[in-house]
């Protein structure tokens, strides 16, 4: 089992509070860490210390690229495969921001440049310090397409709303999604994904439809379709190949315990439908 499948492993974004430095020290990057308010920021935690960081630009600049800053692990954590599941989680979180290009720059006698080749990346020539420049075109034509289809899902408990965010077994958390299967339709695959990953029925509600794509890979690309759904229980029953928690929490936890921007996205895109929907119907 690979050690992000571990219960104490998560990837999630930066906390207020959190203490880079000793993982600053330990790379001897040699400089300071990106300023924060620039980047995007997510930290691999273990057992809630931080053992690793991947760090990029929080947005495209005009022409679609954007930068890849650092990615660190401690030795320890190294040949584990995390290091792939982070940078797939920036990537996919850069592409849905909008990034078509993705560049970075490495010390030429670097031993991470066989990694980064065999994640998508080419040669691109030297920056002016001799660095060694790699690009990859993750929002290029890729050569897999994939569809999922989930939901933003909600519980009323107690006059409060609370909702559903999914901890997975690979450490990231997000709504609830998942693959298409052959004669299904959107509605269909977000109902039996839902049930299959947490035990739960749900109903969805008004036309509430909202469009994630992304690529983790430069020859693959998802899309995902979220509505908004209601479920009257949270006894929930995750499913245990996949799904290590399953969450009900306010608002502003639940958006704040999301790993990537676009499920934040579309969580409070789904909170602000909701409230219009309770409106009209106060209204009515």
């Amino acid at each position: 089992m690979h050690l992000h499948n571990s219960v104490d492993i998560i990837l999630s974004p930066l906390r207020p509070g959190d203490d880079l430095s000793p993982l600053q020290a330990a790379a001897a990057l040699g400089r300071p860490l990106p300023d924060a308010a620039g980047q995007q920021v997510l930290v691999l935690r273990d057992g809630g210390r931080a053992v690793g960081l991947v760090t990029y630009d929080a947005r495209p600049d005009g022409t679609g690229w954007n930068r890849l800053a650092a990615l660190y692990l401690k030795p320890e954590y190294r040949g584990k495969r995390l290091g792939r599941w982070m940078l797939s989680a920036a990537l996919r979180d850069m592409t849905s921001l909008g990034a078509e290009k993705v560049r970075l720059s490495l010390p030429a006698d670097s031993g991470a440049r066989p990694f980064f080749l065999q994640m998508g990346f080419s040669p691109d020539g030297e920056e002016p310090d001799g660095s060694a420049r790699l690009v990859c075109f993750p929002g290029r034509e890729p050569r897999l397409r994939e569809r999922c289809c989930g939901a933003a899902i909600f519980a009323r408990r107690d006059g409060q709303i609370l909702w559903l965010t999914e901890t997975t077994r690979k450490g990231h958390t997000a709504l609830c999604k998942g693959h298409m299967e052959p004669g299904e339709d959107e509605h269909q695959t977000a109902h039996r994904e839902i049930r299959e990953e947490t035990g739960l029925d749900v109903s969805f509600l008004g036309d509430f439809r909202q469009i994630s794509r992304y690529s983790a890979f430069a020859d693959r690309v998802k899309t995902v379709t979220f509505f908004l759904a209601r479920t009257e229980s949270t006894d929930a029953v995750p499913q245990p190949e996949e799904i290590r928690w399953v969450h009900f929490l306010p608002f502003d936890q639940a958006l704040d315990s999301l790993t990537y921007a676009d499920d934040r996205r579309i969580l409070t895109a789904a909170r602000d439908y909701l409230a219009a929907m309770d409106g009209r119907s106060a209204d009515a």
